[in-house]
């Protein structure tokens, strides 16, 4: 499956990923999609929907980030990325994809990708752990159930974060959590707070705007 064939099927919305549980795309013969559109892949923008209470005020483009040496291609189709069994929270993180005039972007593709709970990346084996991709809805929204990750030295908590509309990249950055030591320098808009919704689990909000 190309990331064009993604967008496309996103019409049937965000519970499609979800009902395919270890996030399977509806096409049976692939289970993952292309970092590298095909050369005819659609350029057309996707449709952009009025979204208006949003928790944007000022639809400021999110802070960029660096991409790290950890980012792979062909990551899978998944919303579910805490399948491991590993001693960590877990953590449901999403939001709202919004345009710099406040308008929703239905149909792109929000890809995370982050350490395990020990601070090591799998950067190797066939399950690609911690690293899923999906698309935003009609309404913008995207999320994720994953872990918290773990801390590894010089560098505090963080998720990493792709978007794409159509074939262009349109935002590279990382996500922070509130009351880290190591935040330092971090931009403000990076750093989210968490909300214990029971124990162990834990969820957080990112909003994005991309130009």
């Amino acid at each position: 499956m190309h990331r064009r064939e993604l967008l496309q099927w996103t019409g049937v919305g965000i519970a499609a990923f979800a009902a395919g549980c270890a996030g399977e795309p509806p096409n049976e013969d692939s289970e993952s999609v292309d970092s590298e559109p095909a050369d005819d892949t659609d350029d057309s923008e996707p449709p952009e929907t009025d979204l208006p209470d949003t928790d944007v005020q000022d639809c400021t483009s999110t802070s960029s980030d660096i991409e790290g040496p950890y980012w792979i291609e062909n990551v899978p189709v998944r919303q579910e990325l805490d399948l491991y069994e590993e001693d960590a929270d877990g953590l449901t993180l999403g939001g709202t994809l919004l345009n710099t005039s406040c308008a929703a972007v239905a149909n792109a593709v929000v890809e995370i990708w982050h350490a395990n709970s020990e601070g090591d990346y799998d950067n190797v084996s066939e399950e690609m752990r911690y690293r899923g991709q999906t698309s935003t809805d009609a309404n913008g929204q995207w999320s994720f159930h994953t872990i918290i990750p773990g801390k590894y030295p010089g560098r505090p908590l963080h998720i990493h974060l792709k978007v794409w509309v159509g074939r262009a990249e349109k935002l590279t950055t990382q996500i922070y959590f509130d009351g880290q030591p190591d935040n330092q320098g971090v931009p403000s808009d990076l750093i989210i707070p968490l909300t214990e919704v029971e124990p162990g689990e834990w969820s957080g909000e990112f909003p994005i705007v991309i130009s």
